[in-house]
C-alpha cells in the first residue's frame, strides 16, 4: 500500500532541436530553451502536489519523480546550469533518467522496508510493555491471592482451635453433656484434618 508518483510527460522539442541545431548561436538558444522547458515541468509538477492527494498523501514520501527518458538530455542541462538538481529538490521534485530511476526506486523500496520494521518495532515495544504491566499487575495481584488464602488459612486454624482446641467449644460442650445437659441430637464428628 505504498505510492510512488512519476510523472512522464516531458515534452523534448526544445532539445531535439538543440542536438539538431548546426548554428551555434541557435543552438545555444535551443538549449537555453530546453533548460527552461525542464524548469517549467518541475514548477508544474511542485504546484499539482501529486504526493499530497488525499488518496495516497500518508502512503506516499513527500516528493514526485519527473522522469526524462533521454539521459543525455538532463545531464547537457545540468552542464550548463548547475544548479537544476538542488532547485527540483526545493520544489520538492526529484529528477530521473533511465540510468537513474530503477536505483532511485530500489532505493525507496529500501526506506519504505526499513520504515515498516521500525513501525513493526515500535508496536512490538508497545505490546511488551503492555504485556509487561499486565505482568506486573499479576503478580500484584497473586501475591494478594496468597496473602488472601494465607489469613483465610490462620482464621480456618483460629476457628479450628476455637472450636476442637484445649478449653474450645467442643470440650466445653461435653462438659454440658456431661452434667446432663444433653439434647436429642448427637454431635456430628467435624475432621479438620487436611485430606490427600
Amino acid at each position: 500500500n505504498r505510492y510512488l508518483v512519476v510523472d512522464c510527460k516531458m515534452v523534448l522539442t526544445a532539445y531535439n532541436n538543440y542536438v539538431n541545431e548546426k548554428d551555434p548561436v541557435k543552438s545555444k538558444q535551443f538549449l537555453a530553451e530546453h533548460i527552461k522547458a525542464l524548469k517549467n515541468q518541475i514548477e508544474e509538477l511542485s504546484k499539482k502536489k501529486y504526493q499530497e492527494l488525499k488518496e495516497i498523501y500518508k502512503h506516499t514520501p513527500d516528493f514526485v519523480i519527473m522522469y526524462v527518458p533521454i539521459e543525455m538530455a538532463y545531464l547537457c542541462a545540468l552542464e550548463y546550469q548547475k544548479d537544476l538538481g538542488i532547485f527540483a529538490s526545493g520544489k520538492k521534485v526529484m529528477v530521473a533518467t533511465a540510468s537513474s530511476l530503477i536505483p532511485i526506486l530500489k532505493t525507496i523500496e529500501q526506506l519504505w522496508n526499513i520504515y515498516l520494521a521500525q513501525k513493526h518495532t515500535e508496536e512490538i515495544l508497545k505490546i511488551g510493555r503492555i504485556l509487561h504491566e499486565k505482568v506486573s499487575n499479576f503478580s500484584v495481584n497473586m501475591g494478594q491471592v496468597k496473602g488472601s488464602l494465607n489469613a483465610a488459612l490462620n482464621h480456618y486454624e483460629d476457628a479450628r482451635r476455637t472450636f476442637d482446641g484445649k478449653g474450645g467449644i467442643l470440650s466445653q460442650v461435653k462438659k454440658l453433656e456431661e452434667l446432663g445437659a444433653k439434647s436429642s441430637k448427637q454431635l456430628p464428628e467435624i475432621d479438620f484434618e487436611e485430606k490427600e
